[in-house]
């Protein structure tokens, strides 16, 4: 999910390239977005907003998988900014792993 289109755009010819299939774009803001689509993920990816994150993992916890991930980048460098989204996610068991700068893994 995507809302800036230039980024949009260049996330899918960038899967294409990969060979990658299964993938679902959504073009929007998460929080608007989701609540109008019925897809389930696999894999979140969440590189956007940090002060919005409590409100992407209302919208994007009941749609996703059993067995699925959430994956949070800059869960270090940004750690003040995701102070709320951490609470939140503390009773998912979520998993910090130190590359780059911090990723948050919560795992259903």
């Amino acid at each position: 999910m995507e809302s800036n289109r230039e980024r949009f755009f260049l996330a899918e010819k960038t899967f294409e390239k990969s060979g990658l299939k299964n993938i679902t774009q959504i073009l929007g803001h998460a929080p608007e977005a989701i609540p109008h689509s019925s897809k389930k993920f696999d894999l979140i990816f969440l590189d956007a907003t940090k002060y919005e994150h409590p409100l992407y993992l209302k919208a994007l916890l009941p749609r996703l998988k059993k067995g699925g991930m959430i994956i949070t980048d800059n869960a270090t460098s940004h750690k003040s900014e995701l102070k709320e989204f951490f609470a939140k996610t503390k009773k998912l068991n979520p998993i910090l792993l130190p590359l780059g700068h911090g990723l948050l893994v919560i795992h259903s």
